[in-house]
């Protein structure tokens, strides 16, 4: 760069602080192996992303099996914060 060096804060210091709010989740994970259970959470993934519904699910019929799904079950949470 010509003319010296330049240095650029982002974000602007202005903008940074001190504060923050943080949380810890203690959970157990599990293999979902129950079909009806597995097929449940799959399909609540399609309603809440997909684009192209009927494409999907014939995807989750035709995939499924070699689709895993793991539960996380929450056991505790913990937070503090700075404000």
């Amino acid at each position: 760069m010509r003319g010296g060096s330049r240095t650029v804060l982002w974000p602007a210091p202005e903008l940074l602080s001190t504060f923050y709010e943080s949380a810890v989740v203690f959970c157990c994970a599990v293999l979902v192996s129950d079909a009806e259970e597995k097929r449940k959470a799959l399909t609540s993934l399609i309603d809440r992303f997909s684009v192209d519904e009927a494409k999907a699910v014939a995807a989750l019929s035709n995939w499924s099996h070699m689709t895993a799904v793991i539960r996380i079950d929450i056991e505790r949470i913990t937070g503090k914060a700075h404000r």
